[in-house]
């Protein structure tokens, strides 16, 4: 079985990588796909930014709203530097 990423819905719809939101992909393909990067920088602020979420909740849960709103952050910077 091939090693796969999920991407959760946090960017909005006017960002580039918008289209990847709420998707599963191959990491294989990820790695060659022109976006590839950058989707894969997303994913690890977003992971990370959810385990520490997660520590100082001391359990997971869904993502916070303020989680949520640093991740378009996140990503609203990107697509500006762009």
């Amino acid at each position: 079985m091939e090693e796969a990423l999920d991407f959760p819905h946090f960017l909005d719809d006017d960002h580039p990588l918008f289209r990847f939101s709420d998707g599963l992909f191959h990491k294989e393909c990820l790695h060659s796909h022109e976006d590839g990067p950058e989707f894969l920088r997303l994913h690890a602020d977003y992971e990370a930014a959810r385990e520490k979420e997660i520590a100082e909740m001391g359990e997971p849960g869904p993502p916070s709203a303020q989680l949520l709103e640093v991740l378009k952050r996140l990503g609203e910077s990107q697509t500006k530097e762009s």
